[in-house]
């Protein structure tokens, strides 16, 4: 189930123009409501799996064992370790996932960002408590700064610098930049996640 504002680049690059795909889409207006609908068809069909990433552990491990493992082996082969990791929160895995494994090995301090407003910047959500993702809540103590982003400041930088990459990419960046220029010295690491 995906929400209409998805739709498009779902149905081009994923589906083609399949009929019976495109009913994932009808009248869903946000990832809420998407998520809402998979799991009342994951409980009508037990039959089925709902791999939610919401609640997988899975979404953060990946980025534990592999991602957070890459970034301490290159910028360990510039004998550097970060100082600071930011990421947002889409599901939690990526911000959880390497701020673990950078908690564990180093003393980066580890900053998540959320939107000020809901449903806005596609890939990064407002944790308003109720839809908040059990990949973050569980381990949100790992989180030394929480940063809310105005999405107005997001989308002016994203056009500003003509970046190409979706608004959520833009927004990690947006606050590392900010945070360079705070900074006499340190190394800050960021993800760029974007489509493929």
């Amino acid at each position: 189930f995906v929400p209409d504002s998805f739709a498009q680049p779902f149905r081009s690059n994923y589906f083609g123009h399949d009929l019976e795909a495109a009913l994932f889409f009808k009248g869903i207006k946000n990832s809420d409501e998407a998520r809402k609908k998979a799991t009342e068809y994951a409980d009508a069909h037990p039959e089925m799996d709902f791999l939610d990433q919401y609640s997988n552990d899975g979404s953060w491990m990946c980025h534990y064992y592999f991602t957070a493992e890459e970034i301490l082996t290159e910028l360990g082969k510039l004998g550097s370790t970060p100082t600071h990791f930011i990421s947002g929160i889409g599901s939690g895995g990526s911000l959880i996932g390497i701020g673990k494994k950078l908690k564990e090995k180093t003393k980066t301090k580890i900053i998540g960002l959320e939107s000020k407003i809901p449903h806005v910047i596609k890939g990064l959500r407002c944790l308003n408590g109720e839809n908040t993702p059990t990949v973050y809540s569980n381990s949100q103590d790992i989180v030394d700064y929480l940063k809310k982003i105005d999405p107005d400041k997001v989308f002016s930088f994203r056009a500003e610098h003509a970046c190409s990459w979706g608004v959520s990419a833009c927004a990690n960046l947006y606050i590392a930049r900010q945070l360079s220029q705070e900074l006499d010295k340190g190394i800050i690491v960021t993800i760029i996640p974007d489509r493929v």
